[in-house]
Parts: C-alpha cells; structure tokens; sequence
C-alpha cells in the first residue's frame, strides 16, 4: 500500500478545532483531502429537497472547480448525477463513481459535458445527510491521467470519513443562521421534473425508457431493469424519438436540460408542458 502523508490533513484537522468551523478552515480541510487522495478538483455541495444545489464555499474554489460545475449542472443537469440520486435517497458514506454508475454511463451527455470536457477521469463523494431536507457531498476529482482511484485512496477516503461527517455536520449546525435566499432563490423546485418528463406526450412505459436513457442504462440494461426484450426497449426508444421530433441521444439530453428553463411544477409536473 503506498505511504500517504498525513501531516497536512491532521493539520488542517487541528486548524478547525484551533480557529473554529469557519468556511476557510472547511475549505483547507477538503483541499488538504484531496491533496492526500492525489486528485486535483475537490468541492462541496448542498442538494436542498426542493431547490437547486447551493456551494456554500464557491469563494474558496479554484477557477477550474468552479468551471467543473457548469451552467447547465447547476440549472438542472444535476438531476442526473448519480451521486445526487445516492445523496436523495438518503445514503452516507464513501462511494467511487467507477462503483455506481450506470453501464453506459461514459457515454452520455452527461458523462461528455461534465467529465470529459474538463479532463476528469474519476471522481469520489462522500455524503452526509445534514437534515430531512438537505444532504452534502464532498467530492474529489481526479483529472488529467487515466489512473482510476486505487483502493488505497478509497481506503484513505473511508479512513477519514468519520471525521469528516462530524466537521462538516458541526459547520452545518453553525450555518444554520445563513440567510436562506441564499438558497432559495437558486430556482424553482425540480425533484419531480426527471421522473415527469415527458408525462403529456409519451406512455408511462416510454417515460420510464427515456428516464433510464438519459441516466446512462443501455438498451440491455434497460431491458433487464423493465423486463423486456431489447426489441421492445428499442421500439419504445424509437417512439420516443418521434413524438419528441429527435434523432439521438445527445438531443435528449438537450432536449431535458432546456426544458428545465422554463419548468413551473405549479403549472404542469412535465416540463415538456410549458416547452413545447
């Protein structure tokens, strides 16, 4: 097992328990984490029940971190971030995105827009369920190599999680006084927009074929999740194509993400509704 430097990590530990919980002495603590774990991108997200993702230490971040968490990400395409889904599901702990995702996951839009185009090549999150409405994640990144993360740096990760869990849930209950505009005002509620989108042209079947699609299923794992034959999934795909006047599966993807601008769950649970 390679020998990791723990210095800087025990130290930026200590910083914490000297200065207090401050979102400067957070932030040293995640960047000195990924510097234990050789990843170049770390950050922290807040995934509130009925808002948009809040980074509470955005000033801390590098320009490429920040890049890393695009637009598009932010307005909607998060939804389909498998560790937004663990996160919404009310899972903790350390999970390896290599571990999780979907079998056709690298070949999404998804997959193209926020990893590939920045050069990330794997990524680790741990979660930590702050409240009933709001989970984080510390997430770090590796970019600019093909070295997967070894089991080392996820023995590493594990190894630190448990405090981590009580730093970051401590500097959560400090937050708490944070004015919540800050939060709320990122945007109307979309927990409901994957899973209705589509609801007012395509059958309930199709929509479970194009949810699917879009997390990154193939037609052969799509098949074994819905048990049906592949023909059949690909029949519906091809149905959805046409009632959605599409041609691919990168114009699905843009197709959700759009829709998402316009999104009013008090008008309509589809977002295709107000879009189309």
């Amino acid at each position: 097992m390679r020998q990791i430097k723990l210095k800087p990590w025990n130290d930026a530990i200590s910083d914490v328990l000297k200065f207090g919980f401050s979102d400067e002495s957070i932030s040293n603590l995640i960047h000195q984490l990924a510097s234990l774990l050789d990843s170049k991108i770390s950050t922290l997200i807040l995934f509130y029940k009925s808002n948009k993702p809040y980074w509470p230490l955005k000033r801390q971040m590098s320009e490429r971190e920040w890049k890393s968490l695009s637009l598009p990400y932010r307005d909607g395409a998060y939804l389909l971030d498998p560790f937004y889904h663990l996160s919404k599901n009310g899972s903790e702990g350390v999970f390896s995105l290599q571990d999780i995702v979907p079998d056709n996951f690298n070949e999404t839009q998804f997959y193209h827009i926020f990893y590939e185009k920045i050069a990330v090549h794997d990524e680790m999150c741990a979660i930590f369920q702050l409240s009933e409405d709001v989970s984080a994640i510390v997430s770090v990144c590796r970019v600019d190599t093909e070295k997967n993360y070894e089991a080392w740096a996820f023995n590493s990760f594990f190894s630190c999680f448990s405090i981590l869990e009580t730093v970051i849930k401590k500097w959560w209950s400090i937050k708490q006084q944070y004015p919540l505009s800050e939060a709320t005002s990122l945007g109307p509620r979309l927990d409901d927009a994957l899973e209705n989108f589509g609801a007012s042209l395509l059958t309930p079947r199709e929509r479970e074929v194009a949810r699917l699609s879009l997390e990154g299923h193939s037609v052969k794992a799509q098949a074994l999740k819905l048990r049906l034959s592949t023909e059949t999934v690909k029949g519906y795909k091809k149905n959805i194509y046409q009632k959605l006047d599409i041609t691919s599966q990168a114009e699905l993807f843009n197709l959700f993400i759009d829709s998402l601008k316009t999104y009013n769950p008090e008008n309509s649970l589809d977002p295709l509704s107000g879009y189309l």
